[in-house]
């Protein structure tokens, strides 16, 4: 999918929030980023995405940027009780979390482990055994850095394996209205 000329608005730059920002940037979006943090590791993570042409917004969410974009994309990071995120349902615009942003850039077949919990063990072998059987898997998600990567950094790969490994929170499940 390419997303020449739309604008995208990513809420949170962590990790998630910056694969997003990369992964749509390197699709031809228009890309806003914001994060209200504004220590170092934000700051260069900032800096980084300003040289690939996004625009960063550091210690705020302005809404007259985000409301501009035609996809608004939400770090896990962010609590449902955000304020930016009640900002946007009182304006009645959709958002939609960083995991299924990316999963409409992933080419192969996506398993989700989600659950109260065993995610992490449950994806690293569901991983493990598609991989044994001559598979080619990536895995990632919500699984920490040990693991796998965000999901938007596994679509930025391009050209894909035949399987995705994706572990999901509740949170970010209840985040997403399809995939």
């Amino acid at each position: 999918m390419m997303l020449e000329g739309r604008r995208i608005s990513v809420v949170g730059l962590a990790a998630s929030g910056k694969a997003a920002a990369k992964l749509a940037l390197e699709r031809g979006g228009e890309v806003h980023v914001s994060d209200l943090r504004t220590d170092t590791a934000t700051h260069a993570s900032g800096a980084e995405l300003r040289a690939l042409g996004a625009k960063v917004d550091l210690g705020e969410h302005p809404m007259e940027r985000i409301t501009a974009a035609q996809t608004v994309v939400v770090s896990p990071g962010i609590p449902p009780h955000a304020p930016v995120l009640r900002e946007l349902s009182q304006r009645s615009i959709r958002w939609i979390s960083e995991p299924e942003f990316a999963f409409g850039f992933f080419d192969g077949s996506l398993i989700a482990v989600t659950g109260t919990n065993g995610k992490t063990t449950t994806a690293v072998l569901v991983a493990h055994l598609l991989q044994e059987d001559g598979q080619e898997v990536a895995l990632g998600g919500n699984i920490g850095r040990t693991f796998g990567p965000p999901a938007s950094e596994l679509a930025l790969r391009g050209g894909g394996p035949h399987w995705y490994v994706v572990e999901m929170s509740s949170f970010q499940l209840a985040a997403i209205d399809s995939f």
